[in-house]
């Protein structure tokens, strides 16, 4: 007997939606800061809670900056849901970060949870991210100024 498995638009663009958010995530933890800009589509922006958004050709050099400073960073992207409307997808999910310092700081991890609200679009056989907003919802230890 063969069984088969139908998925609907929702569940695929949520599947396409989490690799893409798990490639975020590997960029990030690994340092990978020109792997982690390429992932944004030209016109593409990163919307922290602090400051103006981060267009697609600052976001290498503006992520060395924020996250850097860390001697490691977890990131884990979870729950990830997505509503495709032809070449674009608007996709929610949620976050639990952990931020260790170097030793010699001397400072506790910086934890946080938030959110992010996505939208990926179709830029030719890949999906790239467009724009992505940071919401925080929780955060532990020592919070960096930024």
């Amino acid at each position: 007997m063969t069984a088969s498995m139908s998925l609907s638009e929702a569940e695929i663009a949520s599947v396409i939606a989490g690799h893409r958010f798990s490639e975020f995530a590997h960029a990030l933890d690994s340092k990978d800061w020109q792997g982690y800009q390429s992932l944004y589509s030209a016109d593409g922006q990163l919307r922290l809670p602090w400051g103006d958004p981060v267009p697609r050709d600052r976001l290498a050099a503006e992520t060395e900056v924020n996250l850097g400073r860390f001697a490691c960073t977890h990131h884990m992207i979870t729950n990830v849901l997505a509503v495709q409307d032809g070449g674009r997808m608007t996709v929610t999910a949620n976050l639990h970060a952990a931020h260790i310092y170097p030793e010699e700081a001397g400072k506790a991890a910086w934890i946080a949870v938030a959110r992010y609200d996505a939208e990926i679009v179709r830029d030719g056989d890949t999906w790239l991210f467009r724009r992505v907003t940071l919401t925080p919802l929780w955060q532990q230890g020592d919070v960096p100024s930024h």
